[in-house]
C-alpha cells in the first residue's frame, strides 16, 4: 500500500467514524427533542394535595435550562455535520495547496470542528423563529463564519515585506499565492458552514432542534 492510499484509507475510517457519531447524536438529540416538544409548553400542569389541577408558568431557572440544552444540541449537529463535509474538503485542499496531511492540517480540521460548534449556537440565535425564513440572514450567517476563518488562515507569503505590507502582484497587498490559498480556504469554510446549517434547518423541521423564539 503506497502513502495516498495510506492516507485515503485513514480518511475513510475518520469520516466512516464521523458518520456514526453523527448518528448517535442526532438519535439522542431526536429523543431529546420529543421530549421537550411535548413539555415544551409554557404553561403545566401539577396535582395539588387536595387533588385539584392546578396551572403555574415554568419558571426562568426551567426556561434558561431549555435554553443551555438546545444550543448545546446546536452545536453537536452543527459540528458533526459540519466536520462530515469538512474532513474531506480539507484533505482535498490540503493535496490541492501540495501541504499534505501535516500537523497544521490535522490542528486545522480540529480548530474548524470547534468553529462549528461555535456556528450551531449562534445560527440557533440569529435564525429564530421570528425570521426563520430569512434566508438572507441565514447565508449571511454562514458568509460571516466562512470569511472570518478564511481571514484569520491566511499566511504571508515570505517575500511580503512589512509597513505598509506589500507582497507583489497583482494586487500589492495579496500575491498570486496568498490569493489561491484564500480562495481555497473561502471554498472549504463555505462548504462546512453551508452543510451544517443545511443540517440545523434539518433538525429544526424534523422537531429534534427548538428554535429561538
Amino acid at each position: 500500500m503506497n502513502a495516498r492510499d495510506g492516507a485515503l484509507s485513514v480518511l475513510w475510517l475518520k469520516v466512516s467514524s464521523s458518520v456514526r457519531t453523527m448518528a448517535l447524536f442526532i438519535g439522542c438529540g431526536a429523543g431529546l427533542g420529543r421530549a421537550a416538544l411535548s413539555q415544551g409548553t409554557l404553561l403545566r400542569r401539577d396535582l395539588c394535595s387536595n387533588g385539584r389541577i392546578r396551572t403555574r408558568t415554568r419558571t426562568a431557572r426551567d426556561l434558561q435550562m431549555n435554553t443551555r440544552t438546545e444550543s448545546v444540541k446546536a452545536a453537536l449537529v452543527s459540528a458533526i455535520g459540519g466536520s462530515f463535509m469538512l474532513a474531506p474538503a480539507s484533505v482535498a485542499a490540503a493535496y490541492v495547496q501540495g501541504t499534505g496531511l501535516s500537523p497544521q492540517w490535522e490542528l486545522g480540521v480540529d480548530m474548524g470542528a470547534l468553529s462549528l460548534a461555535l456556528f450551531g449556537i449562534t445560527y440557533r440565535y440569529c435564525v429564530s423563529e421570528s425570521n426563520a425564513k430569512n434566508s438572507m440572514l441565514q447565508q449571511g450567517v454562514v458568509g460571516a463564519f466562512a470569511i472570518t476563518r478564511t481571514a484569520s488562515a491566511l499566511r504571508a507569503s515570505p517575500t511580503c515585506v512589512p509597513i505598509p505590507l506589500q507582497c507583489g502582484p497583482p494586487l500589492g497587498y495579496f500575491d498570486y499565492a496568498m490569493l489561491f490559498d484564500g480562495t481555497v480556504m473561502l471554498t472549504e469554510s463555505l462548504l462546512a458552514f453551508g452543510f451544517a446549517a443545511i443540517c440545523l434547518e434539518f433538525a429544526f423541521r424534523k422537531g429534534w432542534l427548538l428554535r429561538m423564539e
